[in-house]
């Protein structure tokens, strides 16, 4: 399996630093062939063993080494849903939702659902990372994003009780350590935003649970 080295953490923090969710860069690019936006949605209220292997099932399955990081954004609204993320990434030519999972707040999709999107069904690279060598990213980090601005309200205790389950779930299923994990939710390396608990967010984190339950 592909064990980044020191260099390459300090590459990937550096680009996800660098990075803007909508950058105004790609509103010059040609738009690309848009890909239906389907999804597979979860709440964890209806949580069992089948609908968790549903939501993590792709085809192709995903290959050894695949996935080597995680990157965690939220969508800069209070308001909003994977179909209004990807109506915006189909208009800045990202043909589709760029994310591989959404998790709604309650405002535009129920509050915890987890969407697992196109791009990880079909294990496609990610459209999430804009900018110089973010190439890297989208190929090689899970890209996940919550729905809300951390930089205004934090997220709901079902969005945090998902993202930890799913990213635990992922880091067990990859081998995934927790320094691999990188939060950046505002642009241009302003950090995960006032309101997002980072502490407790990385001391669930360092313990992985099994990838079925």
């Amino acid at each position: 399996m592909f064990v980044p080295d020191k260099r390459t953490l300090i590459v990937l923090t550096s680009l996800v630093a660098a990075m803007t969710v909508a950058s105004a860069v790609l509103l010059i690019l040609e738009p690309r062939p848009v890909i239906p936006a389907e999804q597979i949605m979860l709440s964890s209220l209806e949580r069992d063993s089948d609908s968790d292997r549903q939501l993590f099932e792709t085809t192709p399955p995903p290959t050894a080494g695949r996935w080597t990081a995680i990157v965690i954004h939220n969508s800069g609204a209070v308001q909003g849903s994977s179909a209004t993320i990807n109506r915006l990434h189909e208009q800045l030519g990202r043909g589709g939702n760029g994310y591989h999972f959404v998790i709604g707040n309650g405002s535009g999709m129920p509050d915890g659902q987890v969407e697992a999107g196109f791009r990880w069904s079909r294990q496609l690279v990610g459209a999430y990372a804009a900018g110089p060598g973010s190439d890297f990213l989208n190929r090689r980090a899970i890209g996940i994003c919550l729905v809300g601005d951390f930089s205004r309200q934090p997220p709901t205790q079902a969005q945090l009780r998902e993202l930890i389950w799913v990213v635990r779930h992922l880091q067990t299923q990859f081998g995934i350590p927790p320094e691999h994990v990188v939060v950046q939710m505002l642009p241009e390396g302003q950090g995960a935003g006032r309101y997002f608990p980072t502490l407790a967010f990385r001391q669930q984190i360092v313990q992985q649970l099994p990838a079925s339950r």
